[in-house]
């Protein structure tokens, strides 16, 4: 299913995925974007970066798909329909299971309110769109290389 990452799909080499803290190997992202081609950029460079992606493009489904799947790393669009990122980001914050996981903040908007106002509800960063794959992969990578992320972050 789109909504729900695929470990035959998304990882055919069977490779396991890293937690947040460890280096190298491979993490589990989900990232919430409703634009299709952004959505399919991102997810290809993320994949041939190493890591196993699931796209959601609606934010009535982020929600329960993130709580259920435990992903070491999420990734949410600012403006989705059904659901504002900021709304789904403090929700997952509520989660003990999901409360110390690394999550990026995307915005079309851009401006320091907006960035200061995620950062408030507890992203642990945000890039403003548009954006090259390539930087949100290296951003990526730093957030999951992150020392100072305890070793059960999504546990």
């Amino acid at each position: 299913m789109r909504n729900q990452l695929s470990s035959v799909r998304d990882n055919p080499e069977g490779r396991r995925p890293v937690r947040p803290g460890m280096r190298g190997g491979m993490a589990r992202i989900i990232y919430v974007e409703d634009d299709e081609r952004a959505g399919a950029a991102v997810r290809q460079a993320l994949r041939e970066a190493g890591h196993m992606v699931g796209l959601i493009d609606h934010g009535m489904l982020a929600f329960d798909t993130i709580a259920f799947n435990k992903p070491d790393l999420v990734i949410l669009d600012q403006s989705l329909p059904g659901a504002q990122g900021l709304d789904i980001l403090r929700a997952l914050r509520r989660l003990p299971a999901l409360c110390r996981t690394p999550i990026l903040m995307l915005s079309a908007k851009g401006g320091e309110a907006e960035a200061d106002e995620a950062m408030g509800a507890g992203a642990n960063a945000c890039l403003v769109t548009p954006f090259e794959p390539e930087l949100l992969v290296r951003r990526v990578a730093e957030m999951l290389d992150d020392d100072s992320l305890p070793d059960d972050a999504g546990a």
